[in-house]
Formats: C-alpha cells, sequence, structure tokens
C-alpha cells in the first residue's frame, strides 16, 4: 500500500518508524507546515514532501493517509484526502465538535472509503487480555473498575497549540479521550455519566468522570 503521512511533528515520527518496519506499507509523502526544517531529517529517505495537503493530493497516488496534525485540522484534511477517494487513519480525537465529526464520518460513507480514529489503548496487549478477561467471564461478573491516568502537558506541541482549549480540546478532550473510549469499548454505552473538572489552565487538571450501568458503577 502507498500511503502519505500529514504532519511530522512528535506523533508523526512515531507513526514513520512503525510503517518503515512494514512491508506491505510505502511512504511515498509526508505533509508538513514545516517541510523544509524536517527535509535533512528524510533527506536518506525517498519521501516526496510538501508543505500543503492539496499539493500532495494533487500530485501523489496513493492508498491513505495518515493525519497527525493537531485537532483542529482533523476535519478539514480528513474531508479533502476522502472526497479523493482515499481511505484515512487519523489520530485521536477525532474531532472538536460533533458537528466536525458527523461530517467526517458522512464524507466516508458518501465516498465508499475506510476511516479509522487511532485510539491506540484498545489494541495494547495489557488492554486486550483485560478485554478478553470480560467477555468471557474469566474472574466472574463485573461489580467496578476503575482507570486513572496521570501526566504533564506535552511538550512536543508546535507552536504551543494543545494550551489552547479551541484547537485542541485540552485535557478533557485529547487525553481523558483514551479511557473514554475504552469504557465504551469494554462495557459499552453507560446508562449515566457524570463528572467534574478543575482546570487553572497553567498547570493542573483534574477530571473524575463516573460511568454508570445497570450491573457495574
Amino acid at each position: 500500500m502507498r500511503m502519505a503521512l500529514i504532519g511530522l511533528g512528535g506523533i508523526g515520527n512515531v507513526h514513520l518508524k512503525v510503517y518503515e518496519s512494514m512491508q506491505d506499507v510505502e511512504v511515498v509523502a509526508a505533509v508538513d507546515v514545516n517541510a523544509e526544517k524536517i527535509a535533512d531529517k528524510l533527506k536518506s529517505k525517498s519521501i516526496r514532501l510538501y508543505n500543503c495537503i492539496d499539493d500532495m493530493l494533487a500530485n501523489e497516488d496513493i492508498d491513505f493517509v495518515d493525519i497527525c496534525t493537531p485537532t483542529y485540522l482533523h476535519e478539514e484534511q480528513a474531508v479533502k484526502a476522502m472526497n479523493k477517494g482515499i481511505h484515512v487513519l487519523c489520530e485521536k480525537p477525532i474531532a472538536l465538535t460533533k458537528e466536525s465529526a458527523d461530517n467526517m464520518i458522512k464524507a466516508a460513507k458518501d465516498n465508499g472509503v475506510i476511516f479509522m480514529i487511532a485510539h491506540v489503548i484498545r489494541f495494547w496487549p495489557h488492554y486486550e487480555y483485560l478485554k478478553k478477561c470480560y467477555d468471557e467471564r474469566k474472574f466472574g461478573r463485573l461489580y467496578t473498575a476503575s482507570f486513572s491516568r496521570i501526566g504533564e502537558i506535552p511538550r512536543w506541541t508546535y507552536n504551543n497549540w494543545w494550551m489552547d482549549e479551541k484547537r485542541s480540546g485540552r485535557a478533557p478532550l485529547d487525553l481523558h479521550i483514551h479511557d473514554a473510549d475504552f469504557v465504551l469499548y469494554l462495557l459499552g454505552k453507560p446508562d449515566y455519566i457524570t463528572g467534574k473538572a478543575c482546570e487553572d489552565y497553567e498547570n493542573i487538571t483534574y477530571i473524575a468522570a463516573c460511568y454508570e450501568y445497570d450491573d457495574c458503577l
């Protein structure tokens, strides 16, 4: 499969290394606003660089794109690719609003392409094991489950976009989304969700969410 990588920042470089280890994937192009700065990093690779997704889509014959750009760019870039009949893998979260997410899903259906959000933890071995244990009731009925996530403000964000809630959604949308995704994958849609978030927009964010089901908490 021939593919293009959109965004070569922190997570984009992680994705690139994985693709280079896959025999059935060829990275033929990459798009980044700092294409000139990253050219040296890729000078030993046969990857064509662009600083605009429109130019790349107009000049490359590819099967899919992997979007690793800031969240506020996901909708525009994904829809452009899908309207060209190109499959899309997109970093989480899908978008900043339900309307944007719906537009992306509609573009995938209208163009008959595969569209996937890279919610990665459900594929990690220990999470896969937990899912298997729950589905098979290996340890009996589940009464309660607790998940916690502790981290610092991402240091790899270009132009400090992550600190801008209008561009990233900050901790609730960009980080807590990992836990929300796995809870929904593991248990399905809850009956109720209650929660509280405290944020000072400088250093500390604390989020507590309770997902209530008929038979567990």
